[in-house]
């Protein structure tokens, strides 16, 4: 959040869209004595990364920050058109003070088909677009590899074409991007018995908040801007994504949706220059030749299709779009994406929505993939309409007017507030964070006190030290592991801690030993994980 004071006043009532602080009386009437004095602004980047839930939630704030006369700057690479669209509405209901759908969207529906592109919403509330020159125009090449669906098959064919490309390139930086934190370990620990790959680094979720940022600086000192030459493999989840600015060589992919897919080939070459059908590479990576590939590994049955539950932790119906989509990977028949030309085609035509029912010619396993998809989007739609007040109802558009007793006011204040409210991303149900601790001391990513000292009053550098011992884990592990808690501890532990720690599960390292290894570099790790 960017600007004066006026930032931190508002600051409150954005949390309280959500439902996390209260949205009341006192901050109305300040944000409006202080948005008559200034103006905040409000960065976001990454918006293609929120789901379903986070995205009607943005909607929202965007509608009550608009109202505030609060500008707001969103930021992404491979946001679909719709998305943009529902965003330019929302900022425009709250900035002429009208329900969305009492709006014309004739101007909103025009949106999109130029990239790279700035879409501004000007004061009188029509937007308007304004191309920009892409940073590098080049051709980005795309080669599908078909692969057996079992996790051990897809382990060891994700291996073996890394050792390949090491064998022919061995000063390369070979970035290994897997959907799944178990592949991803698995993965890792075949490649360390290789010592031809060079240095081994990963990154994946389950991993200690210092394990995560420790393995992050490594990699961002091993293939970043200044980073020199590899050998070097990065093996890593989605997590590598966004935000950080990487420059692999060569860049092995699981097959994921086609904006991710976008993403990750943004970490290829990314500080090489396109001049006039060459490269321009910075002196340490001259070795580099032709153009920058992506490798893709589809997942496939003997039948040639891809299986549910090689997709995860996407759906089935976002990876067949991405499959095959002309646009998009085509079966495998697309060797190249044009950049920027073929980017938001790609995107768009990836994305899931309704419009893809009215298809005559859908077969019916993509069907029930569809339905199945669709229905998962509603259920978070539908809980994220149950959060917070829009700020361009019936009820707000008097918002001059209110009175300090206004009972459609206190609606705001209620205390109604559930777990869900909370919260900005629905997660996993059965995802849990734990706290990792160690009272021997004899693992340096627990943390070496005793829980029990935190059912107290405690100083707020201390918290924050015990969340870098911190680790989200999901599935039938997190089950397990919450079993070998102590239940006296957790009894008392939501009441009695700090609020920050709040909603971890402590557990001790030594209890767990027969379920799980805090391995030094590849995370929290199951006992029977390793080579498949």
């Amino acid at each position: 959040l960017v600007g004066t004071d006026t930032a931190a006043v508002i600051a409150e009532p954005v949390q309280g869209v959500a439902g996390a602080v209260d949205l009341g009386q006192t901050y109305l009437a300040a944000l409006r004595a202080r948005c008559s004095e200034t103006c905040a602004q409000l960065i976001l980047d990454e918006v293609h990364t929120l789901d379903p839930y986070q995205h009607l939630l943005l909607c929202r704030l965007l509608g009550w920050l608009a109202l505030y006369q609060t500008r707001v700057t969103l930021l992404s690479a491979t946001l679909p058109v719709r998305r943009l669209q529902d965003y330019a509405q929302a900022w425009r209901s709250g900035w002429l003070r009208s329900e969305p759908r009492l709006l014309d969207r004739t101007p909103i529906e025009a949106l999109g088909g130029v990239y790279p592109a700035v879409v501004r919403i000007r004061d009188d509330g029509e937007p308007e677009v304004v191309a920009i020159d892409a940073h590098r125009t080049y051709r980005h090449l795309v080669t599908c590899h078909r692969v057996p669906a079992t996790p051990d098959q897809r382990v060891r064919a994700a291996v073996e074409l890394v050792n390949q490309l090491r064998t022919v390139h061995q000063q390369a930086r070979i970035g290994v991007v897997i959907n799944t934190v178990d592949r991803a370990v698995d993965v890792a620990t075949m490649l360390r018995d290789f010592p031809q790959s060079g240095p081994l680094l990963v990154l994946h979720s389950r991993m200690t908040a210092a394990q995560r940022q420790e393995a992050t600086d490594a990699i961002e000192c091993a293939v970043g801007k200044q980073a020199p030459a590899g050998p070097v493999t990065v093996v890593a989840t989605q997590t590598i994504e966004a935000s950080l600015d990487l420059d692999f060589d060569y860049l092995v992919s699981d097959l994921a949706p086609m904006a991710s897919l976008l993403q990750r080939i943004g970490r290829q070459w990314r500080h090489s220059t396109p001049r006039d059908g060459r490269w321009d590479h910075p002196t340490h990576l001259a070795y580099r030749d032709g153009d920058p590939v992506l490798h893709v590994l589809i997942p496939q049955t003997a039948e040639g299709t891809i299986p549910r539950s090689a997709v995860l932790p996407y759906s089935l119906a976002e990876i067949t779009k991405t499959w095959a989509e002309p646009a998009c990977l085509d079966r495998g028949t697309r060797g190249a994406l044009r950049i920027p030309q073929d980017l938001q085609t790609a995107v768009d035509a990836a994305e899931v929505s309704f419009v893809d029912l009215g298809d005559d010619d859908l077969d019916e396993s993509f069907l029930r993939a569809l339905t199945d998809h669709l229905g998962q989007q509603a259920m978070k739609v539908d809980l994220a309409r149950s959060i917070g007040t829009d700020a361009t109802g019936s009820m707000l558009r008097r918002w001059r007017e209110w009175e300090t007793d206004d009972d459609q006011l206190a609606q705001l204040t209620g205390p109604t507030l559930w777990r869900e409210e909370a919260v900005t991303r629905l997660r996993d149900a059965d995802q849990v964070t734990f706290l990792l601790y160690d009272p021997t001391g004899t693992n340096p990513y627990a943390w070496a006190g005793d829980p029990a000292t935190l059912l107290r009053k405690v100083p707020r550098a201390e918290v924050l030290a015990v969340l870098s011992h911190t680790v989200p884990v999901s599935g039938s592990l997190a089950r397990k592991l919450a079993d070998r808690a102590d239940p006296g501890l957790r009894a008392v532990w939501d009441k009695k801690s700090p609020p920050l720690l709040r909603g971890l599960i402590p557990v001790a390292l030594p209890a767990i030993t027969d379920l799980v290894t805090l391995d030094p570099r590849l995370g929290l790790t199951r006992v029977s994980e390793g080579r498949p």
